[in-house]
């Protein structure tokens, strides 16, 4: 039960910017319980907030059999797998997210939750994506 205790305090970290003391106690987190979304939740925000794309992606790959376990924070944090792409300007990587873990999630939950990750990333995909790619 400890572990999601420090995944919540690590994710308040990290929405305070100690991000050293986020990563500490989101990697104690999972060290207690790898399926806590939370804490993984936390370091893909780490990851955004300090411009690691690649770190990010490739930490969120690794661990995904555990997290996306986790219906509520599941398409949360495929949600941030595709900012991680867009920033990266893998266009179709983060389309396929959308079309294949988000939407399909979000109808089936129908939460505002579910509509703003919708929302925003297709928001994000039509700032983001050149035109000539969009209509290939």
């Amino acid at each position: 039960m400890c572990s999601y205790v420090y995944g919540l305090y690590a994710f308040g970290l990290e929405e305070t910017s100690d991000y050293g003391k986020a990563l500490k106690y989101a990697n104690k987190s999972l060290d207690e319980n790898r399926f806590d979304a939370w804490a993984t939740h936390t370091i893909a925000h780490v990851h955004e907030m300090k411009g690691q794309t690649r770190e990010g992606l490739r930490f969120m790959n690794d661990t995904m059999t555990d997290w996306e376990q986790v219906n509520f924070l599941a398409r949360h944090n495929h949600w941030h797998m595709a900012l991680f792409h867009l920033e990266n300007e893998e266009w179709d990587s983060a389309i396929s997210i959308l079309d294949n873990k988000i939407l399909p999630r979000a109808i089936r939950g129908k939460t505002m939750f579910d509509l703003y990750d919708s929302a925003s990333l297709l928001f994000r995909c039509q700032m983001l994506i050149p035109d000539d790619e969009i209509h290939k």
